[in-house]
Formats: C-alpha cells, structure tokens, sequence
C-alpha cells in the first residue's frame, strides 16, 4: 500500500488512477505514466474529467523503483500496484487505513473530516513543482 501512495504523492495521481496503472501504461524509457481509467465502486471507468486523460511524467526515484517492480512482474496487463493477493487494491481500505488517520493527525480537532482529508490531499499536490501541477488531471489547480 505504500508503494501506491508514494506514486500518487509524486505524480499528482488520485487513489483511483494510480490503483488502474497496467504496466502497459509505464513508459520506462520515458519515464512516464498514461491515465486512461480509474477504479471506481468496483469498476474500471473513464478518469474523472475529460482534463484526466493525460501523461504524466514520473521521477528518477519512482521510475527507479517502477523498474525493480517491473523486473518481478513483466506482464504487461498485470497491475501496476496489486493487492497482497493480486487482485485490485481496495481504495476504501487504503483511505480507512491510511488517509484517513493521517488526515486525523493533521486535524486541528483530532476528528476525521472531508475537510481535513482534502486539505491533507491540496497539501501533498502543492508540494508538486509549479510547472508539474497541470499534470494532476484539473484544469485549474
């Protein structure tokens, strides 16, 4: 699960789109990453927005460990980021388990709110570099 969200911190991805990411998406050699669809309440779907069909170009460290993940797969439909079984990870789990609480500990009252996980969201996507944020799939930011 760690694996996932470092991925989405460092690209601007949501949950839900680096969740779909095929590794017939990766471009290693361009280090780059193609949105294309999202999971969605137990579905593959369109991204969010028209703006989520993007691009996305991806770091030296993560396409670093992109690589190391890939030399274990090599399976082009194969998930990107599976669960411990395989299968498709579980984005209600992943917010539960980890967004969740760390959105809690970033609340000034210590309760869990939508407030204090969008700001706990905003945060981690303005630490993107100014000319990267276009990459997040909005089109304003």
């Amino acid at each position: 699960m760690a694996a996932v969200l470092r991925a989405a911190r460092k690209t601007g991805l949501r949950i839900a789109e680096a969740i779909a990411l095929r590794w017939g998406d990766v471009d290693l050699g361009r280090r780059r990453v193609q949105v294309r669809r999202r999971f969605y309440r137990g579905a593959f779907a369109p991204p969010k927005s028209r703006y989520g069909i993007r691009d996305v170009p991806i770091g030296l460290g993560l396409g670093a460990e992109l690589e190391l993940r890939w030399l274990l797969v090599d399976d082009v439909e194969a998930r990107v980021f599976p669960s411990s079984t395989g299968s498709v990870l579980d984005a209600d789990n992943l917010r539960r388990r980890v967004l969740k609480p760390a959105a809690r500990r970033v609340s000034s009252r210590g309760r869990i709110t939508t407030l204090a996980v969008q700001s706990l969201v905003h945060d981690i996507r303005s630490q993107l570099p100014c000319e990267r944020r276009w990459y997040i799939g909005r089109r304003t930011y």
